[in-house]
């Protein structure tokens, strides 16, 4: 299994970089609650996203009055690798705290009672 790169800290500025990154939505859209993207230059690209461009996903959100955040940044990412990223889902990469406790709700939810015998 390879590792994922090192990822800048959340509350940065977005770098005018190469890589993949991850939003995370304020609050749900319908199923949605992250967004993986790639871009040459991330900072660029989400002024895209801002505008209610690029990303049809975005663009539903924000014109539903659901603003979103930079939460993760993977620099030098390409798109095999943003691939990988939709593959473990958005919710499990994200580091806010309301997103790991929902992913912690669901678990208990799927989680079965014991058979007594």
């Amino acid at each position: 299994m390879t590792s994922l790169p090192l990822s800048t800290p959340t509350g940065l500025q977005p770098p005018a970089i190469r890589g993949c990154y991850l939003l995370c939505l304020d609050q749900p859209y319908f199923h949605a609650r992250h967004y993986v993207g790639y871009s040459d230059n991330i900072a660029q690209r989400l002024q895209t996203h801002r505008k209610g461009q690029g990303s049809p996903l975005l663009a539903a959100a924000l014109a539903a009055g659901i603003d979103w955040h930079l939460v993760q940044v993977w620099p030098d990412a390409d798109r095999s690798f943003e691939r990988k990223l939709h593959h473990r889902h958005g919710s499990r990469l994200c580091p806010e705290s309301r997103c790991r406790s929902v992913q912690q709700a669901r678990r208990q939810q799927l989680r079965l009672p014991l058979a007594v015998a």
